[in-house]
C-alpha cells in the first residue's frame, strides 16, 4: 500500500467497492465469505487469509492465499478460542512476529510473514489475515473491513435465513409422496391430473410418465414411454452428475434424493427442472420412481431477485442491504412451488397397500370432506392441528379449524368445488390448534366421490414459519437495517402511491441532514457516526405525527412526507424538533446533534416531483446559512 494519501484513499475506495461487489455475488454462504476473503487477499497483498464464524465455539468457513489449499484449522482454531473475548472486545487486533501467538495463527511461516491483523465484525465474523509487512493497521485496511461490517454481517443473516427457508421447503416437498384415496382407480387418476411431471425409470428407459411430465418437455406420453432413455433429456453438462445420483438411489447410498438440473425440450429449448426419487420395485426388479417439476420461472424469478437485492434502484451499484429480499417477487414464486406441491397428488407405485403406507408417512397434512365433516385424515394433518386422528374422523366438522375471518372465505371456496365451478382450487386461510395456537395453513382441493356421494380431498400444508420469515423480508426490504425506520424504496413506494391519493394533499416535504457526519466518523469513529444517526431518526420519530412518514433517504439524510397539513403545521414542528434536538445536546453528549432542515408544500400530485427538488435545495440552502431555517 502507497504512503501518499491520495493513493491510499483511491486504494481504500477500490477496496471498499470490491468487497461490496462480493458480498452480492452468492446466496451461498461459504461461497458469498469465499468471494470477500479472495478480495481482500488479493487487493492487500496479504500472504493469506481465513474466515472464523462465531457461534457457540468458534468454526472455520473457508480461505485464500498462499498455502491454503491444505489448512488443517484446529491449532490456530484452539489459539483463537482461549483468546475470543479479548479478540471480539478489540474488533482489530494486531499481533506481530515476536508474539507468541504468532506462530499457530500464522499456520504456514515462510519466513517472509510479519503482522497478523483479526477483524471481529459485530461479534460473529472474524477475518484473519496474515502479512509480509508491518504497520498494516496504520495502513487503514482493517478500518475499511470494519467499516463495511454492517453490509457483510447483514448478508450473512440473509444466506443464513434464505438457507433455511429453502432447506424447510424442500424437505417438505421431496417427502410428498401421498395417497389420497384408498383405491388405485383413484390413484391412478390422481397421478394423471398431476400438476407434477410423475416417471418410472427402469434400465434407464423410462417405463412411466403421467401427462405433465411430456408436457414440461413438449412430447406426447407415447413417445416416451419404453422408447426414450432418461438421460436423453438432460443437458451435457448436467448429465454426469444426475447419472452419479441415480447410481447411488439404486445402490440403495441415497433413500430419496433431490437434485435440479437443466434439461431440453423436444423443440431445444431449455428448461430446469427439480427433481425427487427413490428407489422400487416395476415387475419384481429394481426401478427408480420420481417426481419432476419445471422451476424455469422460479430460476428467473430468483436471478432477478438477487439482482434487486443487491444493487442500487437510483444507481444499479451494489446497495448496502444485501439480500433484504425484494420480497414481493420472492414471495410469488414461492407461492407458485407451494401450490405446485400442494397439487402433488400422485400415485407412484400400482398397489392400495403402497399408496397407504405413503399417505399415513406424509409430511403434509390430508383430508376427505363429506357433508361439511372430516371422513379422514392422515396423522400429519392432526399433528398440524395437536388432535389425534381419532379426535377429528367423523367427529369434526372442517370449518371448526379455521378461524372466523377466514370462515366465510374458506366455505365459499368449498362450495364452489362442490357445485363444480372450481375444479382444483388451493386457498391460504388461518385456523386454530387445539391448544389454540393460530397457525397459517395452504389448502388444495378438488371435488371427489366417496361411498357413491359428493366429497372433497385434498392436501394442507402449515405454512406459518414461512410466513414469519416472509414478513421478516419483508421488513427488511423497507426498512434501514441501521436505524429502523423505513428506507429509500420505501419512500419511492409511498411518492408513486400518492398519484391515486388526492386525499393526502396538501402535503409536505420535509428534508433534513445531519451535520458533519463526516467529521464525526473520521474523528470519533463509525460506530459514534451510527449512533448520532440512529439518535438522529429517533427524535425526528418523536416529533412527527402518527400518520407522517420518515425516511432515511441517503447516508446523512433523512425525508419526511407530511400529508393533510399546512405551512404553519410544518413550522411549528420544525421547532418541535429544534427544541428536541437542544434537550438531547443538554443532556451533556460526547457528541452534539445539528441537523440542517429545509421543506416545501405540494397541493397536489403534479406539484410533488418540484417540491421534492425544491425541498433539497432549502435543505442545502439552509446548509450553507444562505436560508431560515438555518440549523436545528
Amino acid at each position: 500500500m502507497l504512503n501518499n494519501p491520495v493513493m491510499k484513499l483511491v486504494q481504500h475506495l477500490s477496496l471498499s467497492y470490491e468487497i461490496s461487489l462480493a458480498i452480492g455475488q452468492s446466496l451461498d454462504l461459504k461461497e458469498m465469505l469465499g468471494n470477500i476473503i479472495k478480495t481482500i487477499v488479493r487487493k492487500t497483498s496479504a500472504h493469506r487469509g481465513f474466515v472464523w464464524i462465531v457461534k457457540e465455539n468458534i468454526e472455520y468457513v473457508t480461505g485464500a492465499g498462499f498455502g491454503v489449499k491444505n489448512y488443517k484449522p484446529n491449532n490456530t482454531a484452539a489459539v483463537l478460542a482461549e483468546n475470543l473475548p479479548e479478540i471480539l472486545q478489540q474488533e482489530i487486533t494486531v499481533i506481530g512476529d515476536d508474539n507468541p501467538k504468532f506462530g499457530p495463527l500464522c499456520y504456514y511461516r515462510t519466513g517472509r510473514e510479519k503482522e497478523i491483523i483479526l477483524i471481529s465484525i459485530n461479534n460473529s465474523i472474524i477475518f484473519h489475515l496474515v502479512f509480509g509487512r508491518q504497520g498494516v493497521a496504520g495502513e487503514g485496511v482493517a478500518n475499511v473491513i470494519k467499516g463495511l461490517g454492517p453490509q457483510i454481517a447483514n448478508a450473512v443473516s440473509a444466506c443464513i435465513n434464505y438457507q433455511k427457508v429453502l432447506a424447510f421447503e424442500q424437505k417438505e416437498k421431496n417427502r410428498l409422496k401421498d395417497a389420497l384415496y384408498h383405491s388405485e382407480k383413484r390413484y391412478r387418476l390422481l397421478t394423471e391430473k398431476a400438476l407434477v411431471g410423475i416417471f418410472l425409470i427402469q434400465d434407464k428407459k423410462l417405463r412411466y410418465v403421467n401427462p405433465k411430465l411430456a408436457q414440461i418437455f413438449g412430447y406426447t406420453v407415447d413417445e416416451m414411454v419404453n422408447k426414450m432413455d432418461f438421460d436423453k433429456l438432460i443437458t451435457e453438462k448436467d448429465k454426469p452428475v444426475v447419472n452419479n445420483k441415480l447410481e447411488n438411489i439404486m445402490a440403495g447410498k441415497e433413500l430419496d434424493a433431490s437434485i435440479v438440473f437443466s434439461a431440453y425440450r423436444k423443440d431445444g429449448c431449455v428448461v430446469f427442472c427439480e427433481c425427487m426419487g427413490t428407489k422400487t420395485e416395476h415387475n419384481g426388479r429394481p426401478a427408480i420412481v420420481g417426481t419432476l417439476t419445471d422451476i424455469t420461472k422460479r430460476r428467473q424469478a430468483e436471478e432477478k431477485l438477487r439482482h434487486l437485492a443487491t444493487h442500487d434502484s437510483l444507481t444499479g451499484i451494489h446497495n448496502r442491504a444485501y439480500a433484504v429480499s425484494a420480497c414481493i417477487n420472492y414471495q410469488k414464486v414461492l407461492a407458485f412451488e407451494q401450490k405446485e406441491k400442494n397439487r402433488l397428488k400422485d400415485a407412484l407405485y400400482h398397489s392400495e397397500k403402497r399408496y397407504r403406507l405413503l399417505t399415513e408417512k406424509a409430511l403434509v397434512g390430508i383430508f376427505l370432506i363429506q357433508d361439511k365433516k372430516l371422513r379422514y385424515v392422515n396423522p400429519k394433518l392432526a399433528q398440524i392441528f395437536g388432535y389425534t386422528v381419532d379426535e377429528m374422523v367423523n367427529k369434526m366438522d372442517f370449518d371448526k379449524l379455521i378461524t372466523e375471518k377466514d370462515k366465510p372465505v374458506v366455505n365459499n371456496k368449498l362450495e364452489n368445488i362442490m357445485a363444480g365451478k372450481e375444479l382444483d382450487a388451493s386457498i391460504v386461510f388461518s385456523a386454530y390448534r387445539k391448544d389454540g395456537c393460530v397457525v397459517f395453513c395452504e389448502c388444495m382441493g378438488t371435488k371427489t366421490e366417496h361411498n357413491g356421494r359428493p366429497a372433497i380431498v385434498g392436501t394442507l400444508t402449515d405454512i406459518t414459519k414461512r410466513r414469519q420469515a416472509e414478513e421478516k423480508l419483508r421488513h427488511l426490504a423497507t426498512h434501514d437495517s441501521l436505524t429502523g425506520i423505513h428506507n429509500r424504496a420505501y419512500l419511492e413506494q409511498v411518492l408513486n402511491s400518492l398519484k391515486d391519493d388526492s386525499k393526502s394533499f396538501p402535503l409536505a416535504i420535509i428534508f433534513c441532514d445531519v451535520d458533519r457526519l463526516k467529521s464525526i466518523n473520521d474523528s470519533y469513529g463509525h460506530k459514534m457516526g451510527d449512533k448520532v444517526l440512529k439518535q438522529a431518526a429517533a427524535i425526528l420519530q418523536r416529533c412527527l405525527r402518527k400518520d407522517d412518514i420518515l425516511t432515511r433517504y441517503g447516508g446523512d439524510e433523512f425525508v419526511a412526507i407530511l400529508p393533510n397539513t399546512t405551512g404553519e403545521t410544518v413550522e411549528t414542528l420544525i421547532q418541535k424538533i429544534n427544541e428536541a434536538v437542544n434537550r438531547y445536546n443538554e443532556t451533556g453528549t460526547e457528541v452534539p446533534i445539528s441537523l440542517s432542515v429545509g421543506w416545501e408544500m405540494a397541493e397536489s400530485f403534479q406539484r410533488l416531483k418540484d417540491a421534492f427538488t425544491t425541498a433539497d435545495y432549502n435543505m442545502y440552502a439552509c446548509k450553507s446559512g444562505t436560508k431560515k431555517p438555518k440549523h436545528v
